[in-house]
């Protein structure tokens, strides 16, 4: 058993998945929620969410990662307003996190809208 750590405000962590280069992801529940990645050389970081960055920086915001291929993509779902769908994410170290797009039919009442990304990338 390994001690992730914490970021640097009082909160939960959640691990949901770890590759095979021993990486973990899943989710840290503080203010806001949000996806996370741990490696042994870096520490935790936050993964952020979807949501606009200015509009986060006073508001809540969700993620979650759920898993982590051996090329370090990361999988999950977030969801910030102004909208109030969840979405599909994929993160990487090059690009950070992309929405995936709306896989919900746009039809669906937002609170039963949401989309989640697991298993194989």
């Amino acid at each position: 058993m390994i001690d992730l750590g914490v970021l640097d405000y009082p909160q939960v962590h959640c691990a949901y998945g770890v590759n095979n280069s021993g990486k973990v992801v899943g989710q840290v529940w503080a203010q806001y929620q949000h996806a996370f990645l741990w490696a042994k050389q870096y520490g935790l970081k936050d993964l952020g969410t979807l949501g606009d960055p200015e509009w986060l920086m006073t508001h809540e915001g969700w993620a979650m990662a759920n898993d982590i291929n051996d090329r370090g993509q990361v999988v999950g779902s977030s969801w910030a307003p102004p909208t109030t769908q969840q979405r599909a994410f994929l993160w990487s170290d090059k690009g950070g996190m992309v929405h995936l797009g709306a896989f919900v039919d746009p039809s669906v009442p937002p609170e039963n809208a949401y989309s989640y990304a697991f298993g194989r990338i």
